[in-house]
């Protein structure tokens, strides 16, 4: 299979196959309007347990004297406007990933000049996934290289306390992404199990510790990847984010049936590894209840077998 073809692939089986993968959560409900101090204080969650208090702010003054730039609605409105009618979805995504970090690092406008171009050369489609002689484990080590690349020229770029910034930044990244899965997961099994306010908190709490667990497995480079995968949303994503576990093995992505193989073992695992997180949180029949659900998904995926599409 061509790196070209992988994530569209990905699709194609998500679509084809995976009618069992989690739910996906229900869209957030309205919030107060918060200023980005108050955002940055502590956030209730798991029904009022609070995790710890992360002080450091959301956004910086600008460097270069400029202050902090004021937003124009019209200039705004008309830029998202442009964006929509010319900007493909990659252009679009850069532009909002670089709008949050001249925000949150106080980008002076050089800087942030530089910084769309680091940005673009992180990013490269082409280069990473449509680099035709490429098998997927040099993709993989393709994105490492371009992630530490990426980093080594920030160091260059930002100042001291810039780079504190960032690595804050980077820092609440992983606790939401660790956060993000464990309440898609929470959402799919209290969508099928009758759970109590108690059990709701603990599963939660639980639950965030195998999401730590996996995001800690993701091998070098996938947080490129998955941003290019992120753009489909939904089931295609979380397909991407199970084949972290093999995509770096060429034999496992070498067809379609192997993929498919693999990726029902992987979904196995993952049913162990939550049934052993909930097992002293769940009744015995809540417990069979969510087996049966789980086994049931998983059966329907390995008796839809793919048709064979050798690597070439």
């Amino acid at each position: 299979m061509k790196p070209s073809t992988l994530i569209a692939t990905a699709a194609a089986l998500a679509g084809f196959a995976t009618g069992w993968l989690l739910k996906p959560a229900g869209e957030p409900g309205a919030s107060e309007t918060a200023t980005p101090e108050q955002a940055a204080g502590t956030r209730a969650v798991g029904g009022g347990k609070s995790r710890e208090r992360d002080d450091s702010p959301l956004v910086f003054k600008s460097r270069g004297g400029g202050g902090e730039a004021k937003a124009d609605p019209e200039l705004a409105t008309a830029q998202v406007a442009f964006e929509r009618g010319f900007g493909n979805a990659t252009e679009r995504a850069e532009n909002g990933r670089l709008s949050r970090l001249s925000e949150a690092l106080g980008l002076s406008p050089e800087q942030k000049a530089t910084m769309k171009v680091l940005l673009a050369n992180r990013s490269d489609s082409s280069r990473l996934f449509n680099a035709g002689g490429l098998s997927p484990s040099e993709m993989m080590a393709q994105a490492a290289q371009a992630e530490q690349t990426f980093g080594k020229q920030l160091e260059k770029l930002l100042d001291p306390e810039q780079s504190a910034a960032f690595a804050a930044l980077r820092q609440r990244e992983k606790e939401n992404t660790v956060e993000a899965k464990a309440q898609r997961d929470l959402a799919d099994l209290i969508g099928q199990i009758d759970l109590s306010g108690n059990q709701r908190e603990l599963a939660l709490e639980a639950l965030r510790g195998g999401s730590e667990e996996a995001l800690a497995k993701l091998p070098a480079g996938w947080s490129l990847i998955n941003e290019a995968a992120s753009k489909m949303g939904g089931a295609r994503a979380a397909v991407m984010e199970e084949m972290s576990e093999f995509m770096g093995d060429d034999n496992a992505m070498a067809d379609t049936q192997e993929f498919h193989r693999r990726l029902s073992q992987s979904k196995r695992a993952a049913m162990e590894r939550s049934i052993a997180r909930l097992g002293p949180i769940l009744t015995p029949g809540q417990l069979a209840q969510y087996r049966s659900a789980m086994e049931a998904r998983i059966t329907l995926i390995e008796q839809v077998i793919p048709p064979k599409f050798e690597r070439r």
